[in-house]
Formats: structure tokens, sequence, C-alpha cells
């Protein structure tokens, strides 16, 4: 009386794979420059927060990276132009060199690959190596099939996906097809 099916789509993940490997390999070389590095580097996301900050940073803001995480990069460094307003909210940002170049940077389309591989990877449940993939595939062919999943799941997650990139201003088309 009742039937079931199951969809099994099968594709070769050795591309995949070795992309994912070459990506880790990457990022374990660019963490330890990161923490060799004599000058301070932080690592900020889209609204100015920190996400990432090496002891030569820390060092020079008198913090850590506990208390410092999450902080919009003025804040963090005790900025005096945006202290009673807060980073950002100042009349006195936009002679910001920071702020400056994180809007530049937003503007930037390697930017938004990283918008991309981080919608893939926290909505879709990608693994760094697949989120690549898609993103390369993206720019390459046009569009790429995230994933087969029940339409009301694929509805949530694009919708997920589509309000993200609303709130982070970058264009992202998402299609759901039955």
């Amino acid at each position: 009386k009742y039937r079931s099916h199951i969809s099994l789509i099968c594709f070769n993940i050795n591309r995949i794979r070795n992309l994912e490997m070459k990506v880790e390999a990457d990022q374990a070389y660019m963490r330890s420059v990161f923490e060799a590095a004599r000058v301070g580097i932080c690592s900020l996301n889209v609204n100015g927060e920190l996400i990432d900050i090496n002891e030569s940073a820390l060092d020079t803001m008198n913090g850590t990276l506990k208390e410092s995480i999450g902080k919009r990069f003025g804040d963090a460094f005790d900025c005096t132009n945006c202290k009673p307003y807060g980073c950002g909210n100042s009349d006195k940002c936009c002679y910001c060199i920071v702020k400056n170049n994180l809007d530049a940077a937003i503007a930037d389309d390697s930017y938004t690959n990283d918008f991309v591989v981080d919608v893939l990877e926290s909505i879709f449940a990608k693994s760094k190596g697949e989120a690549v993939f898609l993103m390369e595939r993206v720019h390459s062919e046009g569009s790429a099939v995230v994933g087969v999943y029940t339409y009301d799941i694929a509805v949530t997650r694009a919708g997920l996906a589509t309000a993200k990139a609303k709130k982070a201003g970058f264009p992202l088309k998402i299609e759901v097809k039955r």
C-alpha cells in the first residue's frame, strides 16, 4: 500500500577530496605564517568584528583572545575616534583606514567567494573542500547543484541563505527545483 523510494546520487569524490586536502594544507601553512608574524594581524568578518587575532596584535592592544573575538576592530583596539559611539558609528569613521579597507574588501570578488563558501558550510553543511569546489563551479559554469533535499528542507535552507546574503549585502541567487 505504501511505497517509498530512495534516490541515490553517486559521483567520483576524488577531485573533491584532493581539493579539500589542498585547502587544508594551505590553511595549515597560512596559520603558521599568521602565528609566526612579528606584526599584528587580525581577521575580520563582513561586519568588521574580529574572528581571529595573532599574539603580536594581542600584545599591541594589551588584551586577550577571549575578550577580543566578536568585538568590532575599533572597539577591540580602543580607537579614540569611535570611543563615545562604538566602532563604525562615529562621523569620524569615514577617515578610518580599517573601515575603508573593509569596505573595499566587501566590494572585492574574492571576498564574495569567501562569503559563498561560508554559506555552503554553515547552511548546507558542506565541508571546506566541497564548498570551495561548488563555489568554483558556480564561477566557471554559472550554477551548481548544492544538494538534493526534501522540498521543505530545500526551501528552508534557500531562505536562510538568501536572508544571510541580504543581511551581508551580497547578491546571491538560489533556486529550488522540484
